[in-house]
């Protein structure tokens, strides 16, 4: 015995077909969608950005992690905040070198970092050329030892990871707000 292929929609192979349904997820009809929606979000991200930055000055910030993953969040949070991420360092002397570039109001230093070179001296080296540029530490690794090599050379702040944006938010102003809004 032979069968036949189906010859409408509502029967299969001899059987009617259950009814479907239509899809209750919306569906974008074309690229003019996507590209209003794309720009809806980049607005409310410029208003967000905006009101941001009213609130708070933007200071040019020398990031300094040597974990990626790590330095992409502390950056989204610094420009969530309204600062400017002037550069990124994952290693001492690339921080030194930075400092002197693109001469930052505030750098925020992993003291563990690539290279032979660790945060803590890397701030030294940098204060030792720039003056009492703020620098604020940030470790997971919070034991005493490291807590006073840090406080000796006149860290800002010292945050324990993971970092919340409510600290680094707090960390930044308190620093600020002492020396009267400037760096």
């Amino acid at each position: 015995m032979i069968m036949e292929a189906p010859s409408s929609p509502s029967s299969s192979w001899g059987r009617p077909s259950l009814p479907t349904r239509a899809p209750r997820c919306r569906i974008a009809a074309g690229p003019q969608n996507a590209e209003t929606h794309a720009g809806q979000q980049d607005s409310r991200a410029n208003a967000a950005a905006e009101r941001a930055s009213a609130a708070v000055v933007s200071r040019r910030v020398l990031l300094v992690e040597d974990e990626g993953v790590v330095a992409l969040d502390l950056t989204f949070t610094l420009r969530q905040m309204g600062h400017v991420v002037a550069a990124h360092a994952a290693s001492g002397a690339e921080a030194v070198q930075y400092a002197s570039d693109v001469r930052p109001d505030l750098v925020l230093m992993d003291i563990r970092l690539n290279g032979p070179m660790d945060g803590i001296e890397a701030a030294q080296r940098i204060r030792a050329q720039h003056g009492e540029l703020p620098v604020v530490f940030l470790t997971a690794f919070g034991d005493e030892g490291t807590r006073r090599r840090a406080q000796a050379i006149g860290c800002a702040a010292f945050l324990s990871k993971p970092i919340s944006i409510h600290g680094l938010r707090d960390a930044i102003s308190r620093l600020f707000e002492k020396s009267g809004g400037t760096p």
